[in-house]
């Protein structure tokens, strides 16, 4: 595979939807939003062993790498628009497993209508990684922030807790299959992630606040609280878990602080003022309430009868050398 092969023949076609990719042929490309909009970038780096496992699969290293910045795209309330990709491709990945790549890519970018509009390819004796800046629209002045809750918000979340985790668990061989009562639903929930696009879409005006579940429960509301200079009250019993994770809760060291610090989640959690009205038609749960505190203080788990349980100190995933 060289280089011009790999971009003539893979990627020019992920681009023909977007006239401003202009073929992939230029140094740089063009992108044009809807007059009284704002443009919304993000880059996420996804690297075999680290974020994903190639041996698992090129469909799921791609949806991975794509979806991760859709969800933040939605976090911020943006519809999504255009993507740069950089790959880093090393002598183990064969050109079939590139195919499934790409071909997966233009499923994903089908499905949430997203176009390729430029990048880089370069060959690396490390593994094999992908960076992917993804681009999105919002109304001026609309994007969502983490900046924003206040003491009083209702804390919600989309979806289910810890299935990703799971998923990727079950992928590694950590926990036997059959000690979970749908293994492949965990799977497909690591593999191929559900950016909440429409939900994000829908908070804005809405939410004081909002951020998406990659780095676990814990972390990712943390990092609003720290934002808007509060704490938060999360209710335990409230927690939103599906029935697969519940089948395995209490058994092989997965319990609940596992399945809300574990992340990979790419759920949105978010704050809404207690005035506000919430119509959505994705999934959502209130599982708590922002309240005045100590803006480094981890959130607070409590009980139904009020009683605080201590977080442990690990509250989510974070990259350390």
């Amino acid at each position: 595979m060289s280089e011009s092969g790999i971009i003539s023949e893979l990627l020019v076609p992920l681009c023909s939807s977007l006239p401003g990719a202009w073929g992939l042929e230029d140094d740089a490309a063009h992108i044009v939003t809807p007059a009284g909009e704002d443009l919304i970038v993000t880059t996420d780096t996804l690297t075999d062993g680290v974020h994903f496992r190639a041996v698992h699969g090129s469909a799921s290293a791609a949806s991975r790498a794509l979806r991760s910045n859709l969800s933040d795209l939605a976090a911020m309330g943006a519809r999504p628009v255009c993507y740069n990709m950089a790959l880093s491709i090393p002598d183990s990945i064969d050109e079939d497993w590139l195919r499934g790549f790409v071909n997966q890519l233009a499923l994903d970018q089908a499905h949430f209508s997203i176009a390729l509009i430029g990048g880089d390819t370069t060959r690396t004796p490390g593994p094999f990684s992908v960076t992917i800046s993804a681009f999105g629209s919002v109304p001026e002045g609309g994007a969502l922030r983490r900046n924003g809750a206040r003491p009083g918000d209702n804390i919600f979340v989309s979806g289910t807790l810890g299935d990703g985790y799971l998923g990727l668990k079950l992928l590694n061989g950590e926990i036997d299959n059959g000690l979970v009562s749908d293994p492949e639903f965990a799977i497909e929930k690591f593999s191929f992630p559900v950016p909440r696009i429409d939900l994000g879409t829908a908070l804005r005006g809405k939410a004081s606040a909002c951020a998406d579940v990659s780095d676990g429960l814990l972390r990712d509301l943390g990092n609003i609280c720290r934002a808007s200079k509060t704490t938060a009250r999360i209710e335990r019993e409230a927690l939103p878990f599906s029935e697969t994770a519940k089948s395995i809760m209490g058994a092989n060291g997965i319990d609940e602080h596992k399945l809300i610090t574990g992340g990979d989640d790419y759920e949105l959690i978010f704050c809404v003022p207690p005035s506000s009205t919430l119509k959505s038609t994705t999934p959502v749960t209130r599982i708590g309430t922002i309240v005045e505190g100590l803006s480094d203080k981890s959130p607070v788990l409590v009980t139904k009868n009020g009683t605080e349980l201590d977080n442990d100190t690990d509250v989510g995933y974070e990259h350390t050398w």
